[in-house]
């Protein structure tokens, strides 16, 4: 046998053990001796009890020592096993990585917010001051582990250059054109994960990456997890970086306060320090009971929150650490802007694709395949992965396990079959394009109408009727919302990329006007200027009017609510049918929530300074007087042409 094979050899039955390691965890069993010790039912031989009764009382002792050496053995497995399977690197070369990691992040978001030029984002439109750049660390930390194993960040061999260069693709900086692009990419398309760093990542996702760190305690006492609203590491505000040496949990006002740790208290104003052995943990401005020099046992009740939040900061053996290492059940509440790990979309792509790899059984490695397939088909991946998980009860049933068909299509009424598990994907994906983008069933309700309608001659218990809120259940779990788009987020892209066009008449000397020149530079009015917009990016509009843009209610664009407002959406205020000259008025929203507009209006007379009358104002106050005429709300939908 060659060393290959031997070696091809070795690596599977490697992967085997882990894989029965990983199963006999799963599956919690309980008291060895309990479960060795079970009765059976069988007729005694009363001849031989004296005798046995004899040897078992001889017998009994090594049976004891026999069970309790293989609990023994089980229980440092176990320890062993959790250790093998989180980070190898010690916890302050991780705290070393994760603060240069942040940095890199701080130093790129003060280089985007002092650009003058227009940003981009993923084709997304945004203001400087909108800008915060945020890079998933907890996966680089886990790919980096994986690959390099016990690191080093600043020796000589370490690999601060290579973690430079991985930030540097994970977000992407174009700045020769007139606008700065900023493209970001979940670390997934920037490395090959291969099938044992795959295995291994579900391993770390289900056992916890940092489980042999856990060392705190909640240290509120009514609660299950730690929400971190501020992470650990630098930041950047008032155009300057800064370090932030701890963590900031979300709380309620007065919320009670346990001690994460047993320790002496030390009392320094309105901080409170435990202190024991090597480490000492911090709770800054809170409302402290405990008094100085005393002794508390971990959960002890050591004072109040006082406002909705709490700043802890934990050190050891004389070394500040990212505190976030050493809780159990930690949720990042810490969401930028603009985050690594699903930038510009509308759900949380990170939460999406561990959904699917540690749940979804025959497609757990399809993440990308579905993202694509939905982009391909212009829906949303949530609702292509949502209905393929109701199909299939999470990847296990036997349409996809013997027919690759993850969607239930069927043909007279016999299911079909795929050659591959990507075609089958595939074709649930062409099946939803149908019926979302071409016949414009746009809501949950309306798919399921048609998709699962309630009332169907195959569905004689009626099970048809909890489709709509299951699938809007599985909208959630996979990071999304119940009311969500099911269009792919190009129906946004698509209005940033018509803000994007109208930004480029910003400060370039515009003169409004309502005459027959309207339209042609250097003249608009606020609908021209719209329609120019939408001209420009390959729309198929013609010069039109405030009524024009109202004719186009259900085609070009789809109604919103003013909740949902979002850069790129459009306002429209008039009274349908009367909205001609002065009497209605449109532009475009910058910014999410719809604070502020970008339109066409004589404003620069009244003081404002602006080169031209393409202008930046708030919305309120400037989109038109409400009292007198309703405003309206659309989201672009169409195709470019």
């Amino acid at each position: 046998m060659t060393q290959s094979k031997i070696a091809t050899e070795a690596d599977k039955r490697e992967r085997n053990q882990r894989r029965n390691i990983r199963h006999f965890l799963r599956r919690k069993i309980g008291d060895p001796i309990r479960g060795m010790s079970g009765s059976h039912q069988k007729t005694a031989d009363f001849s031989l009890v004296e005798n046995k009764s004899l040897r078992i009382n001889k017998v009994t002792p090594y049976i004891f020592i026999g069970a309790s050496s293989l609990i023994f053995f089980i229980f440092f497995s176990m320890i062993g096993f959790v250790s093998s399977a989180t980070v190898k690197t010690n916890e302050f070369e991780l705290t070393h990585v994760w603060k240069y990691l942040t940095e890199l992040d701080a130093e790129l978001t003060l280089e985007l917010k002092t650009t003058e030029k227009p940003i981009l984002v993923n084709d997304r439109v945004v203001t400087s001051n909108e800008v915060v750049i945020r890079t998933d660390i907890d996966e680089v930390l886990v790919y980096l582990d994986l690959a390099y194993g016990d690191y080093r960040l600043d020796t000589p061999d370490g690999l601060k250059e290579t973690i430079k260069e991985l930030h540097q693709q994970l977000w992407q900086i174009d700045s020769k054109e007139e606008q700065v692009k900023v493209m970001s990419r979940p670390l997934s398309q920037v490395i090959t994960w291969t099938p044992e760093w795959q295995e291994r990542r579900q391993l770390l996702a289900e056992i916890g990456l940092y489980a042999s760190l856990t060392e705190l305690s909640n240290p509120l006492k009514e609660e299950d997890s730690v929400r971190i609203t501020q992470r650990f590491g630098y930041y950047a505000t008032d155009r300057e970086k800064r370090l932030f040496e701890g963590i900031v949990i979300q709380t309620e006002p007065n919320e009670i306060l346990v001690a994460a740790i047993g320790g002496d208290i030390t009392r320094d104003q309105e901080n409170v320090t435990i202190t024991t052995n090597h480490q000492k943990i911090t709770y800054h401005d809170v409302v402290i009971t405990a008094t100085e020099g005393q002794t508390v046992s971990k959960g002890e009740e050591i004072g109040r929150v006082k406002q909705d939040e709490l700043h802890l900061s934990y050190h050891k053996k004389g070394d500040t650490v990212n505190p976030a290492f050493y809780f159990p059940n930690v949720i990042d509440n810490d969401q930028g802007l603009f985050d690594s790990s699903g930038i510009g979309t509308t759900f949380n792509e990170q939460k999406f694709r561990e959904v699917i790899l540690l749940h979804c059984h025959a497609f757990s490695n399809q993440a990308e395949t579905i993202i694509q397939a939905a982009k391909d088909n212009g829906i949303s991946p949530i609702v292509l992965a949502a209905i393929m998980i109701h199909e299939t009860a999470w990847g296990t049933s036997k349409g996809i396990r013997e027919k690759n068909n993850p969607g239930g299509l069927m043909r007279e009424n016999e299911l079909l079959s795929y050659p591959t598990l990507e075609e089958g994907i595939a074709a649930t994906a062409r099946t939803l394009n149908q019926l979302i983008v071409v016949q414009r069933l746009l809501t949950v309700e309306q798919l399921g109408s048609v998709y699962c309608p309630v009332g169907a001659s195959n569905d004689p218990l009626g099970l048809n009727q909890y489709w709509v809120p299951t699938i809007k259940e599985l909208f959630v779990q996979l990071g999304g919302s119940k009311d969500m788009s099911l269009l792919w987020q190009a129906d946004h892209t698509l209005g940033q990329q018509v803000l994007a066009q109208a930004r480029t008449l910003y400060r370039k000397n515009v003169q409004y006007s309502q005459g027959f020149e309207r339209g042609t530079f250097p003249y608009h009015d606020c609908s021209s200027f719209v329609f120019w917009a939408m001209r420009g990016v390959g729309l198929p509009v013609q010069l039109g009017s405030t009524e024009t843009l109202y004719s186009l209610e259900g085609t070009l664009l789809m109604p919103i609510s003013r909740e949902d407002v979002r850069a790129g959406d459009l306002f429209v205020w008039g009274k349908k049918g009367h909205s001609l000259g002065s009497y209605g008025h449109t532009g475009i929203f910058l910014d999410e929530g719809g604070k502020t507009i970008l339109h066409c209006t004589p404003a620069t007379s009244r003081g404002y300074g602006q080169e031209g009358d393409i202008v930046i104002t708030p919305f309120e106050g400037y989109a038109g007087d409400f009292q007198l005429a309703p405003v309206y709300f659309y989201r672009l939908m169409g195709e470019i042409k």
